[in-house]
């Protein structure tokens, strides 16, 4: 009775005990029936019952399930693809997204830093960023022993030009003028400024006295080449300036005040002396 096994479901009726036995096998029915009928007890009849009557089920894996699972896998995996790619994506358009930032802000503090170093009517640099280009070009030329030249020049009569022609007018020549000077200036470690009014200083490096003279002539020249009607003015027909220029090596340069006034005073004999011309002086 142990070994039976039923390999497949199978359908016993309604009867409360029941067993499938093959209908070649006469005698082993015979003899079963026998015992049945010797158990009267319904207890009795139910302990063999559950002893015997243990049916196990035992199914093999079908190609469906296989098929099913691999799906599962599959969906598993391109759910997990999805979010990865998608994350991916996001953490690129996020990275793309700050570098934008990053250029627009930095874009935004060059103007910033430009705005507070440029005069906004000729777009030369003003006289605060002089302070800081000179304090720099100094300690450069006295590091190395060069020549540092720094001239300083006023447009003649300004004040008379605008008085006769407007201040409009007058807006229009200082604009000329700073682009008649940065154009004469080459290089580009060269730096012009509008100092104030109609004053403007031009610093350069590594040009001694006669060669720093050679390029303050072509300021002049190229000034007076534009010929700016100027009736108001007694040293020309035209619109002319005057220049005062200090050329010093490194070694002899004390400070910027000590430059700064120099090429001042040269400014203010050239203007005393007549006005359009150029008034020099060096220490070696």
């Amino acid at each position: 009775m142990d070994n039976i096994k039923v390999a497949s479901p199978t359908k016993l009726g309604n009867h409360d005990n029941a067993m499938a036995i093959r209908d070649d096998w006469a005698p082993l029915v015979s003899i079963i029936n026998k015992e049945l009928k010797q158990i009267n007890s319904s207890t009795k009849k139910d302990e063999i019952f559950n002893k015997y009557l243990s049916i196990k089920y035992e199914h093999g894996i079908s190609l469906k399930d296989v098929f099913k699972w691999i799906g599962i896998v599959i969906l598993i995996f391109s759910f997990i693809i999805i979010v990865i790619v998608s994350s991916n994506r996001n953490l690129t358009q996020e990275i793309e997204r700050r570098k934008k930032l990053e250029l627009e802000a930095n874009e935004y503090i060059l103007t910033i830093e430009k705005l507070t170093i440029t005069d906004p009517l000729t777009n030369l640099y003003n006289r605060r960023y002089f302070n800081q280009v000179m304090e720099k070009e100094i300690n450069k030329v006295k590091r190395r022993n060069d020549f540092l030249t720094l001239v300083m020049l006023d447009i003649d009569y300004f004040k008379q030009y605008n008085d006769m022609y407007g201040h409009y007018r007058g807006d229009e020549v200082l604009i000329k003028v700073s682009k008649s000077l940065r154009n004469t200036l080459q290089r580009a470690d060269d730096y012009c400024f509008r100092l104030g009014g109609e004053e403007f200083g031009i610093v350069f490096m590594d040009l001694n006295e006669s060669e720093s003279l050679l390029l303050c002539e072509k300021f002049k020249k190229n000034i007076e080449s534009m010929q700016i009607k100027h009736k108001g003015s007694s040293s020309s027909e035209f619109l002319t300036a005057s220049f005062g220029l200090v050329c010093a090596k490194g070694n002899n340069i004390k400070d910027i005040d000590t430059m700064y006034k120099i090429a001042d005073d040269m400014l203010y004999k050239a203007k005393k002396s007549g006005r359009n011309k150029i008034i020099t002086n060096t220490f070696e």
